[in-house]
């Protein structure tokens, strides 16, 4: 008979780690994450916590996401590549074409004609500020932002960065998301 006590006891003792040690790991986790370099699949920096981008929102009622570029100067050449290739990225989403918008943000309007289905915004000066502040060290002309159908502005992304990398992010976000 004390044979099988032992045993309840080393089963109850086994039941009781199964729930605690992953409750214990994970509290842990949760406490110190900041300790820790995890992988992340994002090819963009994430901006914590999400900037309000409500000025860029299109007034049409129709919520997308939405690839924000801010040119330095909208007649440079690199910015005509730049945004040609935001252009051919939004094409290559096939039928998520339409859940996804271009957008020019500047501080001053740009005089060019509607090219590549970009819609023109101008960027308010306290926008403009919260974007410098936030990463002193990146510039925020030349800049290509992401910002969901709530008007939440969440991720850059430098004017070096691969095209194919902004791809990747919003097909990932598009997959996941039911929104937009």
């Amino acid at each position: 008979m004390q044979n099988s006590g032992k045993t309840i006891h080393v089963k109850l003792w086994a039941l009781l780690a199964i729930f605690i040690v992953p409750f214990i790991i994970s509290l842990f986790l949760y406490v110190y994450h900041a300790n820790f370099n995890f992988k992340t699949t994002n090819h963009g920096e994430l901006l914590t916590p999400p900037l309000p981008a409500s000025e860029w929102v299109a007034n049409d009622g129709k919520k997308t996401w939405q690839i924000v570029f801010v040119p330095v100067d909208c007649t440079t050449a690199q910015s005509e590549n730049i945004m040609f290739s935001l252009h051919q990225l939004r094409l290559i989403l096939g039928k998520d074409l339409d859940r996804v918008s271009l957008t020019l943000a500047t501080k001053k309007m740009c005089l060019l004609p509607d090219v590549h289905d970009f819609r023109k915004v101008r960027m308010s000066d306290e926008l403009y500020v919260q974007l410098q502040t936030l990463k002193p060290e990146q510039p925020v002309e030349n800049s290509i932002y992401l910002v969901d159908p709530e008007g939440n502005l969440f991720m850059y992304y430098s004017s070096t960065t691969n095209p194919m990398n902004v791809l990747k992010d919003l097909k990932h976000l598009l997959e996941v998301s039911q929104i937009g």
